[in-house]
């Protein structure tokens, strides 16, 4: 295969090889387990000899690393950290009131971000309960069975809530949707009542309120209480009240913070 589109000058060359390193890095986004260099060059149509030249680059500054020790790439922490620096702006800056939440429900406070088809934890303030539940920052989460994940399909348009999801189930086979109906009516009534439930679907023994809005800069932010399910039922409604409110109060200081 020949490398269609020759530029005409270096800045034209510059700007198309711009162009492919991040085709690349958006076809690996959508592969988080990683992919061949054949499989990146078949799914942009690229010579494989091009590919190489990119992913290589790509390694060298830490985009990309290694997928396993049989090959393949992956999207490297330097990405991700980059990303990280620039999604998580907004996380720290409500972090006092997340700080505030869990201090009055003796629980844990998780806030999620979404980054390809998951929910990923950014932040959390742990809470004061001797048994909580607990999981690292950086974890990925589905859509379909988490409270943060329900929420935030409730707060997208259908469009782009029925594609998140369509990527979430492909990279979480292990949570298929058994009822879409029944599913989409749950998220429909999520959108009613301002936010969702998790009742142990992706965790045995662990249940969850959470709620979702966007930021001022457009980015989707996911806040959510977690317990011990028998807790978690004997305070579902204040948990629920307490969450709309560090949302309200999340939204008002983050637009103060926008408009000066």
């Amino acid at each position: 295969m020949l490398d269609p589109d020759t530029p005409s000058s270096p800045r034209e060359a510059g700007i198309q090889s711009i162009a492919r390193a991040a085709a690349v890095l958006r076809a690996l986004e959508r592969s988080p387990s990683g992919m061949s260099l054949g499989e990146i060059a078949a799914a942009l149509d690229l010579p494989r000899s091009t590919i190489q030249r990119i992913v290589d680059a790509l390694k060298d500054e830490g985009f990309l690393i290694r997928a396993s020790p049989r090959g393949g790439v992956r999207l490297g922490p330097m990405l991700l950290r980059l990303a990280g620096l620039a999604e998580h702006a907004s996380a720290k800056r409500i972090r006092p009131l997340i700080a505030d939440l869990s201090h009055r429900l003796r629980e844990t406070v998780d806030v999620s971000t979404l980054q390809g088809g998951a929910a990923v934890f950014v932040d959390q303030a742990t809470g004061r309960q001797r048994l909580v539940a607990q999981s690292a920052i950086g974890e990925r989460f589905p859509l379909s069975v988490t409270a943060p994940g329900k929420a935030l399909l409730a707060l997208l348009d259908p469009a782009h809530a029925r594609a998140a999801l369509t990527r979430s189930l492909k990279e979480f086979p292990a949570w298929p949707l058994d009822d879409t109906g029944a599913f989409w009516a749950e998220i429909e009534a999520c959108c009613v009542r301002g936010y969702a439930f998790d009742e142990e679907s992706h965790s045995p023994g662990i249940a969850a309120v959470g709620v979702a809005f966007m930021d001022p800069d457009g980015l989707p932010l996911m806040i959510s209480v977690p317990s011990p399910a028998q807790r978690f039922r004997n305070n579902r409604e204040r948990f629920a009240r307490d969450l709309l409110r560090t949302k309200r109060e999340a939204e008002r200081l983050l637009k103060r913070d926008r408009d000066g």
